[in-house]
């Protein structure tokens, strides 16, 4: 195999990888990933987040170190859904819990803030949401989902969350509908074990 040929393969396979990392500014350990490895995106949690601005900066920053070797921008991520879901808590929209739009909000409530608070991820150069919940919420024993749902109906469930979805691609933001199908019918909590 050339090395150009593998060369071109490690980068297509980086493209494929989205990680985390610690810290506020870029550590040695990304700036390699992306660098070396080509990763192609990277994941932000609460231990990456200060501020809105500081939030801004770091992602300035990764995409800077990312041109240096690619011309195809990271994909920088986040979980944002609202309610007991949000990286970012501070200097941003409080949005609240999906299951709330559907107890006393409307479907054109709920676009309206999702483009809010996407907008918002946007101005600090995040590019996708790990949002919305699209799970049902018809099993009253799972530990995860709960409030995350917009129901416990697909009717309900549908409809709030394709607003949210409009909302966030709206703001120019990519949307993710999650989680896998059944995922509100569990009883086990997927962080810690297998439903």
């Amino acid at each position: 195999m050339n090395s150009s040929f593998s060369e071109s393969l490690q980068q297509q396979l980086g493209q494929l990888v989205m990680v985390g990392f610690d810290g506020f500014v870029p550590n040695a350990q990304i700036e390699s990933l992306i660098r070396e490895q080509r990763i192609g995106g990277v994941i932000l949690f609460r231990r990456n987040i200060e501020s809105p601005a500081q939030v801004a900066a770091l992602c300035r920053r990764l995409q800077a170190i990312n041109a240096e070797v690619s011309n195809i921008p990271l994909l920088i991520a986040i979980d944002q859904e609202g309610g007991m879901v949000m990286r970012i808590e501070e200097g941003v929209t409080p949005l609240p819990s999906a299951m709330a739009y559907a107890k006393g909000g409307t479907v054109v409530e709920c676009e309206a803030l999702h483009r809010i608070g996407a907008a918002e991820l946007r101005q600090m150069v995040i590019n996708i949401n790990f949002a919305p919940s699209l799970d049902i919420n018809n099993n009253p024993n799972n530990p995860v989902i709960g409030i995350r749902a917009f129901g416990e109906d697909a009717a309900t469930a549908t409809n709030y969350g394709l607003a949210a979805i409009r909302g966030i691609q709206a703001a120019g933001i990519a949307a993710t509908a999650k989680h896998f199908p059944g995922h509100g019918d569990t009883e086990v909590d997927s962080h810690y074990g297998l439903p």
